[in-house]
């Protein structure tokens, strides 16, 4: 029984190992971009009130 098992993981096709490999791939560059989405949101949303306040004072 166990030797079956161990037989049927060493038979894994390429290709769910492919698909495993690339969705990992994806969901990290879907992090990244994330990250750096929110990074420029930051930055985008401080320009907004420092142009605001400048705009105020004038």
């Amino acid at each position: 029984m166990a030797t079956a098992l161990i037989d049927a993981e060493k038979q894994t096709p390429a290709s769910t190992s492919a698909a495993n490999e690339s969705m990992r791939r994806a969901a990290k560059a879907t992090a990244s971009t994330d990250y750096y989405d929110l990074i420029g949101n930051i930055a985008l949303e401080r320009r907004r009130l420092r142009n605001s306040e400048g705009a105020a004072a004038e």
